[in-house]
């Protein structure tokens, strides 16, 4: 059931960086976060190397936040070693004043750590060899020099967590997450497996009680797993609550080759930790952080801005069909089309049902009408709930539409009732307006939703029901779900032609009981073949397009942070996709729901130069923080022809309808 619909019905039935101190900042650009630098020594030889590497950070104009040594190296420090450590490594040390943590990495074929006791030993020893005076600040656990299974990982991560509470000053740890068991993060249907092995891992030492410690920070490795993977990665730690940081080999092309990749992905480096080699070259950090430096803080996306502007609202119902009152004052319960005819803009709005408004501009719009669609001979006039969310108007006239509808029955509603809530403009008896399934006994409705296809020759006013193009696989339902609307099925989308006109794509959200085909996923007809589109659109799959769009599953582009049907549901939905004249590139629009009950957790934009390859798109940033739903732009160029689809650099920002925002966009640098 769509959102705000269901609400109506609701109310009628109830009357930084891994150290968390001392950063050292490396420029950033405007807005963007400034990024603190941590130096890493994994082995002996690289200890002894770090006063050097104080000196050349210092020299390079950025001195450390933070050192983490080697707990094994320094547990078995031998007499001369110890030696070493009094005469060069404490007095560097101590002359910093930087927070020092112990690093437990695992190498080779060596078991994760699992014995409380032998590591708590460790750490005496490694604590005797830097003396009284140095203060162990956390551990630090790398799982990155192998694939692990999510629960090994999650094991390791509790034990050396407990330890990091009881013998560390800030109780915190620090995690390095790699590749797991069983996951081609290599390939694009693995981005999906990787987060769902995110998921296992986190969910496994992080249990409904207190977690083993304050976790400080999360790192990735852009440099041994595909940047675009990493980026996506940190926008579901952010969901999780954690932060996410970066670490990197200390050579002189980790910024070219793996710093810039990851932030052009949309991703961060607001902590980086540079792994130290075994046998430093002598300056040789004064030749990586100037790179990494200049990588930093070159702005490498486009931003989008949000300001005050008087309100707007889309032509929407003068009355609740529901409730024969005055309507809610969000016009919208979905997104909302625009096209023009000559000097005409036509704009369709939809709760529960399609309505039509027009006028010469977005600011003079006429009132809505309801739409009339046909059955696909032209026969009788359909009747249920259907929500037109996309448009197409072809150089001959036709205009091309897809409605998102919402099946009744999924979770063994009686079928005797009807779908429609409401028919034409008469209100209906209220147990004829609600299928069984949404009586207050039995709760909230679940439906599955589908996208199916019209066809209109008179600019929208008369539609022809061409059939269901994109449905979800047959499933036995996730009837139990958390979700307060959806038990599965796919929806809230839309649709934009490519610059060649030959194919048109879908972007739409996936609710399936099955959470690897959970998010935002893309599907494509070919514009031949929009008058017959039934079995002729073809679902994503990560390397081609040949999975059907009825039945087929598809690689998700955005898969969800938390499953869309635990009571914690985290993701993406609704995206609106338009080519931006200004910036010369595709940008998309998405909501964020925050809870199975879909709090909107803000509004995120994203840029692509390409729509034929799905994982050209960047990860999502945050432009809103709460908001409403149904997130959208439309521009306000008459001259140029803007619509939902067409935009330049200002355009109107859209919550339900209803815009009090003006949005602009900016390019690179601006």
């Amino acid at each position: 059931m769509h959102r705000l619909l269901l609400a109506t019905l609701l109310a009628l039935l109830a009357c930084t960086s891994g150290f968390r101190h001392a950063p050292a900042a490396l420029g950033a650009p405007v807005g963007q976060p400034a990024t603190t630098i941590v130096l890493v020594a994994g082995d002996a030889a690289s200890v002894a190397a770090v006063p050097a590497a104080l000196e050349d950070a210092a020299a390079a104009g950025r001195p450390a936040a933070g050192v983490c040594l080697s707990l094994d190296a320094l547990a078995a420090a031998d007499d001369q070693q110890r030696r070493q450590i009094e005469a060069r490594l404490r007095p560097a040390l101590t002359a910093s004043g930087l927070p020092v943590c112990l690093l437990v990495r695992p190498t080779g074929s060596e078991a994760l750590p699992d014995d409380p006791s032998a590591l708590a030993g460790k750490v005496s020893r490694a604590r005797t060899a830097l003396g009284p005076d140095l203060p162990v600040a956390a551990l630090r656990l790398d799982l990155s020099e192998r694939p692990v299974s999510p629960e090994a990982a999650a094991a390791a991560t509790r034990t050396v967590g407990r330890l990091a509470r009881e013998l560390t000053t800030t109780r915190q740890l620090q995690v390095v997450v790699g590749p797991f068991d069983g996951v081609d993060a290599e390939r694009p249907a693995g981005r999906s497996g990787y987060l769902r092995a995110l998921g296992r891992w986190f969910d496994g030492w992080h249990p409904d009680g207190e977690p083993p410690a304050d976790v400080a920070s999360v790192a990735l490795r852009p440099d041994r797993l595909p940047p675009g993977l990493v980026a996506l990665a940190q926008d579901w730690l952010h969901g999780r609550g954690l932060t996410p940081a970066v670490q990197l080999d200390a050579t002189t092309d980790a910024a070219d080759r793996a710093v810039r990749p990851l932030l052009l992905a949309g991703g961060t480096a607001a902590s980086v930790a540079l792994t130290l080699p075994s046998v430093e070259p002598t300056g040789g950090l004064k030749r990586v952080i100037p790179g990494l430096t200049r990588a930093l803080q070159a702005a490498l996306l486009p931003r989008l801005e949000l300001r005050a502007a008087p309100e707007l609202a889309l032509p929407g119902l003068a009355r609740n069909d529901l409730l024969d009152e005055p309507a809610d004052r969000f016009p919208a319960d979905s997104n909302s089309p625009v096209h023009w005819r000559g000097d005409e803009l036509y704009v369709f709005t939809s709760v529960g049902w399609p309505r039509l408004g027009g006028g010469p501009s977005l600011e003079q719009l006429s009132a809505g009408s309801r739409v009339v669609i046909h059955g696909e001979h032209d026969g009788d006039q359909i009747s249920g709930m259907r929500w037109i969310e996309a448009t197409y108007r072809a150089a001959d006239g036709t205009l091309y539409g897809w409605y998102h509808e919402e099946p009744s029955g999924v979770c063994g509603d009686d079928p005797s009732l009807p779908d429609p809530l409401f028919d034409g403009q008469q209100r209906l008896p209220l147990g004829q307006q609600m299928p069984v399934r949404q009586s207050q006994e039995r709760g909230p409705a679940l439906t599955a939703p589908r996208i199916g296809a019209l066809l209109s020759e008179d600019d929208g006013e008369h539609w022809r029901d061409l059939g269901i193009v994109l449905e979800a696989p047959s499933w036995d339902g996730a009837c139990s779900t958390a979700n307060r609307y959806f038990a599965g099925g796919v929806g809230d989308f839309s649709v934009l032609a490519d610059r060649e006109e030959r194919y048109l794509y879908v972007l739409y959200t996936s609710f399936d009981p099955e959470i690897e085909q959970q998010g935002i996923g893309v599907a494509r007809i070919s514009r031949a073949d929009l008058g017959q589109p039934v079995e002729r659109v073809w679902l994503w799959t990560g390397d081609d397009w040949r999975a059907p769009g009825l039945g087929g599953r598809g690689a998700m582009v955005y898969p969800v942070t938390v499953d869309w049907h635990r009571a914690d549901a985290n993701g993406f939905w609704g995206p609106t996709v338009h080519w931006n004249t200004y910036l010369q590139r595709y940008a998309v629009v998405l909501n964020r729901a925050g809870d199975a009950e879909w709090s909107q957790a803000g509004a995120y934009v994203a840029f692509a130069d390409r729509l034929d390859d799905p994982l050209s798109w960047t990860v999502p940033q945050r432009f809103r923080q709460g908001g409403d739903w149904y997130a959208q732009l439309i521009g306000t160029d008459a001259a140029r022809r803007e619509t939902d689809k067409l935009i330049g650099r200002r355009a109107r920002y859209f919550e339900r309808g209803l815009s009090q925002l003006e949005a602009i966009f900016h390019r690179p640098g601006e």
